[in-house]
């Protein structure tokens, strides 16, 4: 069974996030925000594990989604269709369902 994934928001320091960072390899997402409070806030894709880890740190953690529930989800919406088994190809934007 792969490994659980979780969409997170971590929130610390500067100095705080920057060790976290180098002690714990992570997926992030996208940039860092400061906020209004001079803390940094980065969003990152960690697995089951690593959150239970992370838990005990002096770091503010907010779970965002159950990241592999929502790809489960969202694979719904992939067509199953070969649209080049025709040996052709395919023309336009897709088929609407």
């Amino acid at each position: 069974m792969p490994a659980k994934i979780m969409r997170v928001k971590i929130q610390a320091n500067r100095e705080r996030l920057r060790e976290f960072l180098r002690e714990n390899p992570v997926d992030l997402i996208g940039g860092t925000s400061r906020q209004p409070d001079g803390s940094f806030v980065i969003e990152a894709f960690l697995r089951k594990e690593q959150l239970k880890k992370i838990s005990r740190m002096d770091l503010r953690i907010e779970i965002v989604e159950d990241a592999s529930a929502k790809g489960k989800e969202r694979q719904k919406e992939v067509s199953r269709e070969n649209r080049f088994a025709k040996g052709q190809i395919p023309r336009g934007v897709g088929k609407k369902i």
